[in-house]
């Protein structure tokens, strides 16, 4: 990888959107969304932080940490509407 890409290193936090590839397409590759950002950017170093069922506090709490210690240059959240909901 050349020095002059704008993203070295990515890392991408959210729940089961991050992790999941979903229902199949005839015709299409079955990638997740940050595989797909990865084929786009091409960075030198890709961390997929996500946790399948995490919630918005989770991914707060324990992922975002996890990428500022790996010092991502770029961060990507990935997480659909249930995991902002909180159950008592």
């Amino acid at each position: 990888m050349t020095e002059d890409k704008a993203w070295r290193r990515i890392a991408v936090l959210g729940d089961s959107i991050a992790v999941h590839r979903g229902d199949p397409v005839d015709g299409c590759p079955t990638r997740t969304w940050p595989e797909r950002l990865v084929l786009a950017l091409a960075p030198g170093e890709y961390r997929n932080l996500g946790v399948s069922g995490a919630r918005a506090a989770e991914v707060r709490a324990a992922e975002i940490r996890a990428a500022e210690v790996r010092a991502a240059q770029s961060v990507q959240t990935w997480s659909g509407p249930g995991s902002a909901r909180s159950i008592r």
